[in-house]
């Protein structure tokens, strides 16, 4: 399948020639543009066969492909590598590697096993214990403990009965023996009863209460109000008394004097101040009554030269661009006619313009004489007044010239005293200023020999912990010698004291079994006595029981015996009942 492509033959063109062709177009044209070139544009369209404007695919392509790989070179130069982060060169970077990190090149040193390690040290400690670390309760194999007794070989006279009783320096206070005959105490009708609650037949003096009285007491009555003393209490000698009257109370004998009444104060002070406003307390804007105001003058009153116009005008300075003045004479040209000789009609009208112009003129310069004269008139007034105005100027200007002079002179002053107090401000700056640079001299002067200080503080100190640690490992060299020495000799002295202990162990079991023997024998003699004492209040025991016995049987006996006289006296009285009740009531019947 083919395309379709359009294709012009340039070679057989046949152009007819029309007059009235409309067409804006060019009879000669003649279309010579190749195949190719048609592709792009025509001839007729400026720039349109510019091939250089045009796209190539291919070059972008090929500059994507190069764009694309210079980002990734550009990316790979700027991220992260393998021999850089966290493995450094292969490895960890030592400046950011952690304390307790290792690479691959440690060797660990193993512990040694405990088989290969020196048992003389440790837990064992030259097959033992090693002294100066073992525990306190910790005994060695050689210990022999002291077996404590059995009740039956203990010392009777000692322990919870102390010589068969209760240890007199153990035993409690408020324990009694058996020999303990305890006071009992009395009955009521035995006491003394001029003791106790009564003391005397009354109540004892130290123990009784505040408030109470005997029968023997006589109260005082409080007086009547007819009978106290009346120069007392409310009054006070019929009336307050004095320490206890109020601030603000008085008596009937208190005169208040009344305040004077206006007229009969002293003027001089007060609103007025000697019959007018005190001066310290005047307002600023209030006048008294001999204050005499200057009424401002009247317009005709004030200098004419000065205001809106100015020396009867307006103010140079102050006038308008566009304003005239009176004597300002305008130029004005002169209208020229021209009157025709001829008696033409066409020209009448002409003429009856220029005589109503000559006239017109005419009138013109005769208000224009009228007004020279005024003027005239009107400088000559002038000139009178300037003449007068002058020397009432002359004399203002001399007042305001001394007035000028001596503002000049207060304003020199002024001036002078500012250029003083700007000298003593700049002589008082420039001083600061050379403190602050003789105070910044001096802290940074002082901070050098701080540095100085302390750095050679610090070499001080540095040597001073190396010479430390010489003489701290000195001394555990030291230590451990002598550790190591104490060491050989305790252990010959625990020979020596393990030998001599075994041989106290073996005479205090001598001395336990001996001892044994006669304990047991007291411990059999006294165990005899007890069984026989036993044996005894047993005995005594059997004998109370059997008495109690006794006793309780012949109560009950006697109780029995008086329930059955009981029964047989209330059976008789229900007989003699029952007998008298049937007699009735035979009568009856």
């Amino acid at each position: 399948m083919s395309l379709w492509r359009g294709q012009t033959d340039t070679k057989n063109i046949v152009i007819e020639e029309d007059d009235d062709d409309d067409w804006d177009t060019d009879a000669d044209f003649v279309n010579d543009i190749s195949e190719k070139d048609q592709r792009w544009g025509s001839k007729t369209i400026e720039n349109s066969l510019n091939t250089d404007r045009t796209v190539d695919v291919g070059a972008i392509r090929r500059d994507v492909a190069e764009k694309h790989e210079q980002g990734v070179k550009d990316r790979y130069d700027q991220g992260p590598k393998a021999s850089e982060g966290y493995g450094g060169k292969f490895g960890v970077q030592t400046e950011r590697m952690d304390k307790s990190a290792v690479s691959f090149s440690h060797v660990e040193t193993q512990s040694e096993h405990s088989s290969v390690t020196d048992s003389s040290r440790g837990f064992g400690g030259k097959h033992g214990l090693v002294a100066d670390g073992k525990d306190k309760s910790a005994v060695g194999f050689e210990h022999q403990s002291d077996l404590s007794k059995h009740g039956s070989q203990t010392d009777a006279a000692k322990g919870f009965g102390g010589k068969h009783g209760i240890q007199k320096d153990r035993m409690d206070k408020s324990s009694v023996g058996f020999d303990h005959k305890a006071d009992l105490s009395k009955h009521a009708s035995q006491t003394d009863a001029s003791k106790g609650f009564g003391g005397r037949y009354g109540v004892q003096e130290d123990r009784k209460d505040k408030s109470a009285v005997g029968f023997d007491h006589q109260a005082k009555l409080s007086q009547h109000t007819s009978q106290t003393d009346a120069a007392k209490g409310f009054g006070g000698k019929y009336g307050v008394q004095q320490d206890r009257k109020d601030k603000s109370s008085f008596g009937f004998e208190h005169k208040s004097e009344p305040s004077k009444h206006g007229s009969q104060t002293d003027g001089a002070k007060g609103f007025g101040g000697k019959f007018g406003v005190e001066t310290d307390r005047v307002d600023k804007s209030s006048v008294g009554f001999e204050h005499k105001s200057e009424p401002s003058k009247h317009g005709s009153q004030t200098d004419g030269a000065k205001g809106f116009g100015g020396k009867f005008g307006v103010e140079t300075d102050r006038v308008d661009k566009t304003s005239h003045s009176f004597d300002e004479q305008s130029k004005t040209e002169q209208y020229k006619t021209k009157i025709d000789a001829k008696g033409d009609v066409k020209n009448f009208r002409s003429r009856f313009e220029n005589f109503g112009a000559a006239a017109e003129e005419e009138n013109k310069r005769k208000v224009e004489d009228e007004k020279r004269k005024r003027d005239q008139e009107f400088k000559k007034q002038v000139e009178a007044a300037k003449k007068k105005e002058a020397a009432a100027a002359d004399q203002e200007k001399e007042e305001d010239r001394s007035k000028d002079q001596e503002k000049r002179n207060e304003e020199e002053r002024r001036k002078e005293q500012q250029a003083e107090e700007q000298r003593r401000q700049d002589e008082k700056s420039r001083l600061e200023d050379v403190a602050e640079q003789k105070r910044l001299n001096e802290e940074q002067n002082e901070k050098q020999r701080d540095d100085e200080k302390k750095q050679a503080e610090k070499r001080r100190q540095a040597e001073e912990i190396m010479q430390a640690e010489e003489k701290r490992q000195k001394e555990e060299r030291r230590v451990a010698e002598e550790r190591r020495q104490a060491d050989e000799r305790k252990h010959e002295e625990e020979e020596r004291s393990q030998a001599e202990e075994r041989k106290r162990s073996e005479e205090r079991i001598q001395e336990q079994e001996r001892r044994q023997i006669e304990e047991r024998k007291q411990a059999e003699e006294k165990r005899q006595l007890e069984e026989k004492r036993q044996e005894e209040i047993k005995r005594e025991e059997e004998r109370r029981l059997a008495e109690e016995n006794r006793i309780k049987e012949e109560r009950m006996l006697a109780e029995e015996r008086r329930v059955e006289e009981e029964r047989q006296i209330g059976e008789a009285k229900r007989i003699k009942e029952v007998q008298s009740e049937s007699s009735q009531a035979g009568r009856a019947l």
